[in-house]
């Protein structure tokens, strides 16, 4: 019964995700809260502009989550720390990577979502096909201070915001009015 609810509460979340966009991600994962409170930490930020690295590196993750769980049951993603934290095991050896995984997180934009989470990666799929997206609006200059201020690289004209966790950064950055969240 509870596997029906959660297979139930996952399949709720990626229809959510094809109509607003990520905010599974970027509003309800205490995953994705706590990296975004560690890249609050004022250092410099190192910009990595080339997406497709991050992509692939998921992607890869994803595959490999799935070959070993279906062929083998080994459960790679316990190996991330993430039940250990939120359980605050610290004597858990793979609380550390977790640990880890946020100190990263201080300089780059939510690793572990951006890189390792198997749910995440179908999420990105929904949302580069969702209903609602921030988009430019005519009264965009090309500035291009959105695409400075956004962490995921998605502000860029034409990007399908995939990535896009809805922080707003991009919104704050714009002068009014030359941003907006609406249907596509």
């Amino acid at each position: 019964m509870l596997k029906a609810v959660m297979a139930a509460a996952l399949l709720a979340f990626i229809a959510l995700t094809l109509v607003f966009g990520r905010v599974f991600c970027g509003y309800l994962c205490p995953i994705g809260a706590v990296q975004e409170l560690a890249y609050r930490v004022p250092t410099r930020k190192p910009r990595v502009r080339d997406r497709r690295v991050a992509l692939i590196v998921h992607w890869a993750a994803f595959a490999l989550m799935l070959v070993l769980g279906l062929a083998f049951s080994i459960k790679l993603l316990g190996f991330f720390g993430v039940a250990s934290f939120f359980q605050g095991r610290v004597k858990a050896a793979f609380f550390y990577v977790f640990l880890a995984l946020l100190a990263l997180g201080v300089f780059i934009y939510r690793p572990f979502c951006r890189y390792v989470c198997p749910y995440g990666a179908l999420l990105s799929l929904a949302a580069s096909k969702s209903l609602f997206k921030l988009r430019r609006r005519p009264s965009c200059v090309k500035c291009r201070s959105c695409e400075r201020a956004c962490p995921a690289h998605e502000a860029y004209e034409g990007s399908s915001k995939q990535e896009c966790y809805l922080c707003l950064r991009c919104v704050d950055a714009c002068r009014p009015g030359a941003l907006e969240y609406a249907r596509t």
